[in-house]
């Protein structure tokens, strides 16, 4: 499951190094920013937040069409 989601931020990286660069590091944080965001919102809620790997993997294996996994 870690090793795809690698491989999806490696492949963004490599198209966008060679244009700057400055898109891979914003979806990069994007994506840092949403799973913080999801886990305190879960902690709000009352609910223990449980890593991914227990969740069957849904935040990291699922890249939305506008290309970040949701």
């Amino acid at each position: 499951m870690r090793r795809q989601e690698g491989d999806w931020l490696r492949e963004i990286g490599r198209r966008e190094f060679r244009e700057g660069g400055r898109l891979a590091m914003v979806a990069t944080r994007m994506v840092v920013l949403w799973k913080d965001r999801v886990r305190k919102s879960m902690e709000g809620m009352g609910k223990e937040w449980r890593g991914e790997e227990q969740r069957g993997g849904t935040l990291r294996r699922t890249p939305t069409p506008t290309g970040r996994n949701f």
